[in-house]
């Protein structure tokens, strides 16, 4: 039977696991991507993108206008990245905090040599497509386990060790240090880097659902099974409920679990396998307390 596997079976519905070469060529299509937008939509509108790019064109911008030292972005961006590598080095894991380097390398090298380029004169425009591009660049990196370094770090750090959204965290302390830099570059400038950096955040929390939570509520007659077969895919733990139906007071059984959302999917199919007649809900989770189990990020 299906349900009787043995919890090491590898079955169909197991997670794919992206290889080596993979990871690091998304990595580095995304840290191309963050320089190309540097170059252009971030140019074009004199925005400050939060996260640590932001930080490092403010320092830019703040040094050469009050001292005349013009300093390289790409030498700044690693500068700052240097302690958040550290904590990634010693806290997430040695393959995920190299790949990420990898990006972060990748976007300093290519936004000293890739010229600048005028886009559109629409700030509006600007604001929502740099951040629609800024957004699918850190996605790729983290679709390839990884980050774009600088305030990602933080994020996954967040997610990791408190289990709480840190995009929101994240975009509330950007907006922060974009309203303090509207001093300098006016108003006008850091109102639209907010919009920059929303659109970005949300394109981020659309592609990329590695930290959000969905509870499953499956009812069943073949409980064990369905438990057995979280597990085995998931590594989460399952919980049986004895349940009666109000129509012909049939008895059955509810297994309750909470999963990562992008594993939803494949377990609602896996249970329709075991139990075709199963009735299953699945809906988001915004905190959960207690024991987890975390998948590794190398």
């Amino acid at each position: 039977m299906r349900g009787n596997r043995p919890l090491n079976t590898v079955s169909r519905y197991s997670r794919p696991t992206l290889a080596i070469p993979v990871r690091a060529l998304l990595c580095v299509l995304g840290g191309a991507l963050l320089a190309v937008n540097v170059q252009t939509f971030v140019h074009t509108g004199g925005l400050l993108p939060g996260g640590f790019v932001g930080l490092a064109l403010l320092i830019r911008e703040s040094l050469l206008r009050f001292t005349g030292v013009g300093v390289p972005f790409g030498l700044l961006y690693v500068f700052l990245n240097a302690v958040p590598v550290v904590l990634s080095w010693r806290l997430v894991g040695r393959r995920y905090t190299a790949l990420s380097c990898l990006s972060v390398a990748a976007a300093s090298l290519l936004t000293g040599v890739l010229p600048k380029h005028f886009v559109v004169g629409d700030p509006a425009l600007v604001a929502v497509f740099g951040g629609l591009v800024q957004g699918l660049s850190i996605s790729l990196c983290l679709l390839a386990h990884a980050t774009s370094g600088g305030t990602d770090f933080v994020a996954i750090l967040l997610a990791r060790k408190y289990r709480i959204d840190g995009w929101w965290a994240v975009l509330f302390f950007n907006a922060a240090v974009l309203l303090a830099a509207g001093f300098l570059s006016g108003p006008d400038k850091a109102l639209w880097s907010i919009v920059f950096q929303y659109v970005s955040t949300q394109t981020i929390r659309t592609l990329y659902r590695r930290y959000r939570r969905h509870t499953i509520l499956a009812v069943t007659n073949r409980a064990a099974e369905v438990a057995e077969f979280i597990h085995r895919e998931t590594r989460h733990g399952a919980t049986r409920l004895e349940a009666t139906g109000i129509h012909g007071e049939v008895p059955h059984q509810i297994v309750y679990s909470v999963v990562d959302s992008d594993e939803v999917r494949r377990v609602v199919n896996g249970i329709h396998e075991i139990d075709p007649k199963g009735f299953v809900n699945a809906f988001k989770t915004d905190f959960i307390s207690g024991y987890w189990h975390e998948r590794p990020e190398d």
